[in-house]
Formats: structure tokens, sequence, C-alpha cells
């Protein structure tokens, strides 16, 4: 007795597009099978289909399904959900027969159907996905397994019909629904040995398939990537040096100008099956850090976007145009309360915006890229050293049909440093509930010579200071140049009862420093210091692992090096982006020393004194004979 096992054969029609970017439930059906399981026709899915007296009218008319190109593994379930049957007579297959394929998702009282069972149409099976994906359908289905060699490869044995497959759960990309077919003609089943096997039956390719449907299977897959970069940052009044490549952290000073653009994205595809499509891009300033949203623009597919634009829709000049929405913009302030978009000043005030592009935008510009680009300053009111200052944008779109809640979210932070000497390590840092406030050490004013500060490093490891001969009330003023001309004068500090000469607010650089104002009963100390701020930023987080400052005093024969601080990072980043910082320090701090008016030391040798003493002397003397003259004069004129 001949046995003929039933080959394989796949085919895969693109009809619509369906999101899948999240790990979904598989949808709601009468029955449906694990991998390895088989879908019967015309019986009781309960049946113990190893047993042959309970095989019924259904027979083992079975081939390989197969999908291809699912570029995710991960939480990818793939199901394929039996729309057409077939019938059988007598042990053979008959001919085919369409599924119940449940009501119509649009109008509960009728029900889909499939007119052409040899060829579906696109709309006929994105009604079916519909009903699939909103619980509506009584459709049979079995899960797929990956390939062992190939996880881009999906299979699952299944007998003659045809199928709908739907990829859920896959992290980026979205799928589109494929039609694939088992066809099988002039079959006969028969069973030996418990075992059926498929008797003079053939497996038709080709023209001669029953359902007309192409050979090779695919699901066709779109997906949004997302980015957001810093382009560069500038002084007031200043061109911006933009970095076309961008980058996640940067260094910047009190009032700088920061330029971002968030790119990389594109719109997918959606078919109707989606009844409410989302793409919306989210972008939130830390509050304290920056303020204001400026030169904002939106482009999609390289052209500069309104957020609604007046369209002609009649073409008649007598009426007026249609205000048609592309995208709803809101701006938020640093209390997260919405701004209005009237106000002359919503953009200089905002620290956060959404973009949520309308519906029916969206479904007409699939697979374009979408830009946005804008500046924001940095604030005097933001953390220094090693607080991240961080900006979090947030990009959603649509991963499953009927639940817009259940979109896929992408994230991305940058993060912002500015340096500070004598200032806290981590401004942002929030130990047993209250601000860090541990302080640094890198220069300090004293009174006497062997005040040096000592490190009084705390249980958190980070550095403090302790002086009982710190000096308070000295001013000084840091420069931008050597030279200490007024136009370079960046800004003062007055030393505090530590002895801290704080500066906050610095990009990395060459700075210089001078003390300008002694306090009373106190001498200047007229030496110029050089500070020096290098930083080292992790490329590809952003994230900042050291930084180190150098200070050094002008001398004779140039700049001396009488101080440094080291200062490195073993950072942890969380999901949300929040830092977590382990940091260790190295300071040898500088003392600037004012000695007290009457500690001065006696100058000058013996012919010094013996000229001063000398020049009191004769002081004397001349102040005695002048006395003794005006006496003199006033007797002679008493006698007249």
């Amino acid at each position: 007795m001949k046995k003929s096992i039933v080959k394989i054969l796949t085919a895969a029609l693109a009809a619509a597009t369906v999101a899948s970017m999240s790990v979904l439930p598989v949808f709601a059906a009468d029955s449906v099978f694990p991998q390895g399981g088989w879908v019967y026709s015309d019986e009781d899915p309960t049946a113990d289909h190893t047993d042959p007296e309970t095989y019924g009218t259904a027979r083992k008319t079975a081939g390989t399904i197969t999908v291809t190109d699912l570029r995710e593994a991960d939480g990818l379930t793939v199901t394929a959900y039996q729309i057409v049957k077939g019938v059988y007579k007598n042990g053979v297959l008959a001919g085919y027969t369409v599924c119940d394929l449940g009501k119509d998702p649009d109008d509960d009282t009728k029900g889909l159907t499939i007119k052409d069972i040899e060829n579906p149409t696109a709309d006929e099976i994105t009604a079916i996905a519909k009903n699939i994906n909103g619980g509506k359908s009584s459709l049979n289905g079995i899960v797929m397994s990956p390939d062992a060699q190939d996880e881009t490869t999906y299979t699952a044995d299944v007998e003659a019909g045809l199928y709908i497959v739907l990829a859920r759960g896959g992290d980026a990309v979205v799928y589109n629904p494929a039609i694939v077919a088992v066809n099988v003609l002039n079959s006969h089943l028969i069973v030996e040995d418990n075992e059926p096997f498929l008797q003079e039956g053939t497996v038709s390719f080709g023209a001669e398939s029953y359902f007309n449907i192409p050979a090779n299977a695919y699901l066709k897959s779109s997906d949004s990537g997302f980015d957001k970069k810093i382009l560069g940052s500038h002084k007031p009044g200043v061109a911006t040096l933009v970095d076309p490549n961008g980058n996640k952290g940067d260094t910047v000073a009190f009032g700088d100008t920061i330029d971002f653009k968030l790119d990389s994205m594109t719109i997918p595809s959606y078919s109707d099956e989606y009844t409410d499509v989302v793409f919306k891009i989210e972008d939130n300033l830390a509050a304290e850090a920056f303020l204001g949203v400026l030169n904002f623009k939106v482009k999609v597919a390289g052209e500069e976007t309104a957020a609604s634009i007046d369209v002609d829709d009649d073409n008649d000049p007598d009426t007026d145009p249609v205000k048609v929405t592309q995208y709803t913009l809101k701006l938020y302030d640093a209390d997260g309360e919405e701004l209005d978009l009237t106000d002359d000043h919503c953009f200089d005030n905002a620290v956060a915006f959404s973009v949520d592009f309308d519906d029916a935008f969206i479904r007409a510009n699939d697979s374009a890229a979408v830009e946005i680009t804008y500046s924001t300053v940095f604030q005097n009111t933001a953390g220094v050293n090693y607080a991240e200052n961080k900006n979090r944008a947030t990009l959603t779109y649509s991963n499953n049909p009927n639940d817009t809640e259940g979109a896929k979210t992408k994230d991305k932070t940058t993060y912002h440093y500015t340096f500070g000497i004598d200032a806290t390590v981590d401004g942002q840092n929030i130990v047993d509930g209250k601000l860090e406030t541990e302080e640094t050490y890198e220069f300090n004013k004293v009174y006497k010579n062997d005040g040096q500060f000592k490190d009084g490093t705390t249980t958190e490891g980070l550095p403090t200071q302790v002086n009982e001969f710190a000096l308070p009330g000295a001013t000084f003023t840091l420069y931008s140049a050597a030279d200490c001309a007024e136009e370079s004068v960046i800004t003062e500090s007055v030393s505090d009862d530590n002895g801290h000469i704080k500066f906050l607010g610095l990009d990395e650089g060459t700075y210089y420093v001078k003390e300008t104002h002694a306090p009373r009963g106190f001498v200047l100390n007229d030496k110029l210091f050089r500070f020096v701020i290098e930083a080292d930023l992790d490329e590809a987080t952003g994230v900042l692992s050291s930084y180190t400052i150098t200070t050094a005093y002008k001398g004779e024969n140039g700049y001396v090096e009488v101080g440094s601080a080291t200062y490195t990072n073993k950072a942890e980043i969380e999901d949300d982006g929040n830092v977590i910082n382990v940091i260790d320090h190295d300071v040898t701090p500088v003392d600037v020393l004012d000695p007290k008016i009457e500690q001065l030391p006696s100058t000058g040798g013996i012919g010094t004194i013996v000229i001063t003493v000398t020049a009191a002397v004769g002081m004397a003397g001349f102040l005695t004979l002048f006395l003794y003259n005006r006496k003199k004069r006033k007797e002679e004129a008493d006698k007249k």
C-alpha cells in the first residue's frame, strides 16, 4: 500500500498593516491550540485526536504553513486562525467552505463573509482581523512555532484550508496580517497502526491551486525608531556650533542655550482594523534646570508642518476653507499646568511639550519620517557637578487595535552637567529624604599659614572640610581671560563662614580668579589663580564619568600647580533615566592666605631704624624750636 505524506505549501497576501509591539494575549476564539497542536474541521476541538475512533468527519489532510521576515523573537506570538476549512465526504476532501467568522465588527446584526474564498480581499481580511482583535471571533487558531535554525521564521502543521496569520508582542516592529493556505485536492485518508495517512492525494501548486494566493509568505513589517540628540550649546547671541551626529550628554554654563533634535522616527502603516491610532511625542525638561521651548519646529517627510492647516475642500472660492488638524500641540509650565497657546510668552515659559498627531494625518503619512527641533535655556537654579539635569523624551504609538492604552513607548534621556568650585557634589542627590548638601573644598580662604583644610569624608563617601582658621568675607572675582579685563568678568564670590569661595554654573574650560577685596583687618592676597575644569562623559549614555579641577597660581616663571581635585563616578542608570551616583574623590585643596595686619613682619635693616629714629628726633627738635619762637614773639608784642 503506497503511502503519500502531504508536502508543504505556503503562501501569503500582504493585506493590511497591524501593529504588534507589546506582549498580548492570544485573541479570543473558540479554540486556540498550543504549539504542536492541530485544528480540525467539523469536529469537537476537545476530542481525543490520538484515538482513530474519534476522528469523525475530520481528516488529517495536513500541510505546513510558514511565515518569514519576523525580525523579533522575544515576546512575539504568531497565531494562525482558520478562516476556510475543508468539507469531507466519505473520508475524502470534497471542497472548502468559510468558517464562522463572527459578527461584523461595525454592525453586530450582520455576519462576516468571504465572497471568493479562492481570493479574499484586503477589506475582508481587515474585517476578520478586527473581529479577532476585538474578541468577537469564533475562529479556531493555532500558535506557530519559531524555527530552531532561523528565529525570523515560524511554522505550524495544519489541515487543508485558509488561515489568517497575526503576529503580536514584538518590541518595536509593526506587522501586517497575512493569509496562508494549505492546498489539497483529491485526497483520501486511511489509518494504519493508529496513524492517519493521505492516500492518493495531491498537493496543488501554482495555477492548479484551489486558493488563488501567492506562493511565498512573509509578514510585511514596519517600525519606528526614536532618538533624542543634543546638537550643541552656545552663549546668548552666539551662533550654534552644530554637531549633526548629536550627543547624549554635554557640559554647559548657566545661561547657555542648548539645541535639541528628536528624530529617527517613522510613522508606521496602520490598516483599517485600527479604529483609532496614536503617534505622540512628549518631552519633559528638568524644571529646575531649563526654561523655554524655543525655535520649535516639527517636520514630516522633510517639510515643516503646522499644527493645523486651512484646506479648500470644495474648490469653491466663495466658501471658507476648512481648518484641518494635523497634530495637537500642548505646552506645560514648571508646575505641570497647561499653557495658553495664544499667550505670546507661552513658549518662553514652557518646560515640557507634547505633539499628538491626528488619526487621519497618521494614515495619510505612513512611512514618513518625523523630526522635532527646539532650543532651551540652562538656568542658574540647575544642580552642579554630578547633578545630571536630565531631559526625557517619549514616543508613544499604537500596537494593539482598539486599545490605545496598550500602545508601545520608547524613551530617550539626555544629561546636562555644569560645575562648581566649593560646591555640592550632587545637588540633586536625595539622602534620607533631604537634598544632599555635602560640599567640596577645592579653593578656600584662611588667615593662618597652617590653616590647611582637612578631608572630613562622610559616611556616604562624599567630601567635606573642617578648618578653625577659615576666613569669611573676602571677595574674589572670576574672569574668562588672564588679563582680568573688565569685559572678561564672569561673577564674584564672597568667602563664607567655612572659608569656601563658591563659583557655580561653569562649563569645562579655563578660568582665572583674583581676590579683589579683603575683610577688614586683613591684607589682600594679590596672587592670580587659574582653574582648569575637564570632564569625561560616557559616549553611549551621556552620563558624567569623571571630572577634574586643577588649580595653579601665576609665579615669576609661569603658573605653578598648587591644588587638584578628581571625582570619579560608578554610575548606574535606572529604567526611568535616573542616575545612581557612587562617587570617589581625591582632593588636594588650595588655601588662600590673608594675614592679619598686626601679623605683618618687620622689614628692612638697622639703617632703616636709624633713619626712622633720626627723623623722629628731628621732628621733635623742630617742634620745640617752633614753640619757643612763638612764645618769644608774643612776649615782645606784650611789651609794646
